[in-house]
């Protein structure tokens, strides 16, 4: 009962363990081959928009300082994916680990039900009244089962970020480890939790409506349950709870195998599994985002290898993917190949040199604003505006950097020309809205020839919609002040040569545009060719006149 419980005792595990092998041979035979089919209803919500992924795991100094110090929800894909639990384990092979076992076992459709209750049942009487029946209504949530049984344990991995938690209580541990696993249909209801939540997906997927603190979800006026909304997201009052669908607006995203989510403190969310799933939270107290150099000693303390090649990825790993090689071989190289003092050393050279890199403003959005509405499949100009604060000339060979999110054109840089000191200029790009409709959006940053970042970083956010007219005002508005649009009208030719997308070179230019928009301290930025729009016939050229090229960018 006490490995149940969650008091783990080593004599009494061992003994387990040695019972359960001797059971698992007699357990009765189950089939688990549609186990992973049914359809799950989720969500519909108004004013809901994609949460953000990113493609590959951040390092812990990004994470802390781009993630954590914003509070800022993520979807990291593919983070577990290396896993022996994530690459190995089956429901047959659980089947065998988990049927001899005691389980507590949450019965009822969420715990806001009035018919909610728990029992302790054996783990092959849950796999057959429920994982094998589809029967959302039991589910092992939020259980130490990987307290309870070790061998589990081995094959889960701590992420390295748990390892910056703060402590702030000795009798509450720095991370605490729960398992999730149930049938399709088992739901959490809108909440929150007090911590910092990583949530790994290990088997199937689940659906989540995530929402910021501050959201208006009506939390139970019970102290005991206040971290609880009185609203149900799948049939929601909005009779009861109006702001509910007015006012909220969520991220959802689907976290699948192999995926990591994390969720900030204080944030809502909503649950639910969409087939047959297992998956880890690992809640860990709050981090101090300015103490990341003790952090990351205790989080590679324990390595110990020698070989270089591993070395040098251990550090970029940690510091950063953006480093080359050569950077990271420099610091380990002065350091004798130590890892530990590598890292400070880097990490006490950047904080002192700091002011010697180059700075960089985001002034704003000239052209396709956060969330403007764009058709699907429509080229467009996106222009940010930006300008350098600091006290040095940006280098030659600046580039801004495709950083994570819906990459809307195939470039991953975009070559910047050098800026001085107090000038501000425009940034353009062309690029193509999804096919698919819903909200996109991608993270940017400006870095220098050697791969350090600086500056703001820039967001592109749009609004993908067949509604949407943008795109098409943005071109149109290329057409000269106070002229039709030319048309032939000769038989079935009407209008068919006409591409209101492309600058009509026989027209006068507009005599509004004759004169600079700018002052003497703006800079211009060149367009770089885009061999993905002018492959399109919604490109628009630029002119080939002198002036044209002047202004093309405004």
């Amino acid at each position: 009962m006490g490995l149940v419980m969650g008091q783990p005792h080593k004599e009494i595990s061992d003994l387990a363990y040695t019972v359960s092998q001797c059971i698992s041979p007699h357990l009765r035979r189950l089939d688990f081959s549609t186990s992973f089919t049914p359809s799950i209803p989720v969500p519909c919500h108004p004013l809901c928009s994609r949460l953000r992924a990113l493609q590959e795991m951040p390092s812990i100094e990004a994470f802390v300082k781009d993630i954590v110090a914003s509070s800022s929800p993520i979807l990291i894909k593919g983070a577990v994916l290396e896993w022996p639990a994530t690459k190995n384990w089956t429901l047959e092979s659980l089947y065998k680990i988990l049927g001899p076992r005691l389980l507590p076992v949450e019965i009822g459709s969420q715990y806001t039900e009035d018919n909610w209750t728990q029992k302790l049942m054996l783990g092959e009487d849950f796999f057959e009244q429920y994982i094998c029946k589809h029967d959302g209504s039991g589910y092992l949530a939020q259980h130490g089962l990987l307290d309870q049984i070790p061998e589990l344990a081995r094959d889960i991995w701590t992420p390295d970020y748990c390892g910056l938690a703060e402590e702030n209580d000795e009798n509450d541990p720095l991370v605490t480890v729960n398992a999730w696993f149930g049938p399709p249909g088992t739901k959490s209801p809108l909440h929150h939790d007090p911590k910092q939540n990583l949530f790994a997906q290990v088997l199937g997927k689940k659906y989540f409506l995530i929402f910021p603190p501050t959201a208006p979800v009506y939390p139970h006026e019970d102290p005991m349950m206040s971290n609880t909304s009185q609203v149900d997201c799948l049939n929601p009052d909005t009779n009861r709870f109006p702001r509910y669908m007015s006012d909220a607006k969520p991220l959802e995203c689907t976290v699948e195998q192999g995926d990591l989510l994390y969720i900030p403190p204080k944030w809502w969310h909503f649950v639910t599994s969409l087939e047959t799933s297992f998956s880890i939270s690992f809640w860990f107290n709050e981090m101090a985002g300015d103490d990341i150099d003790g952090g990351l000693l205790q989080a590679f303390s324990c390595l110990g290898t020698t070989d270089r090649d591993v070395l040098i990825s251990e550090f970029k790993r940690y510091i950063g993917s953006h480093l080359t090689d050569n950077v990271a071989s420099f610091y380990l190289d002065m350091s004798n190949w130590n890892l530990q003092v590598a890292i400070c050393t880097y990490l006490d050279t950047e904080t002192t040199e700091e002011p010697r890199l180059p700075s960089m403003k985001f002034v704003g959005d000239v052209t396709i604003g956060e969330g403007e509405c764009v058709p699907p499949n429509t080229n467009f100009v996106k222009t940010w505006r930006v300008a350098n604060t600091g006290e040095v000339r940006w280098p030659q060979g600046c580039v801004l950097h495709f950083s994570d999110g819906d990459k809307m054109c195939p470039e991953d840089t975009i070559p910047v020309p050098e800026l001085s000191p107090g000038q501000q200029g425009e940034i353009s790009w062309n690029m193509r809205s999804p096919a698919a409709e819903g909200m996109f959006q991608s993270r940017w940053r400006m870095a220098t020839p050697d791969g350090h970042f600086f500056g703001d970083v820039i967001w592109m956010i749009v609004s993908v919609n067949e509604t949407g007219t943008l795109a098409l005002t943005q071109q149109l508005s290329n057409l000269p002040l106070g002229q039709s649009p030319p048309a032939v009208f000769g038989g079935d030719q009407r209008m068919s040569n006409f591409d209101p997308f492309c600058r009509q070179p026989q027209q006068p230019r507009n005599p509004l545009l004759s004169q600079p928009l700018f002052g003497p301290t703006d800079i211009h930025f060149p367009r770089v060719p885009n061999p993905f729009a002018s492959s399109t016939p919604n490109h628009m050229p630029p002119s080939s006149s002198p002036e044209a090229s002047e202004h093309e960018m405004s």
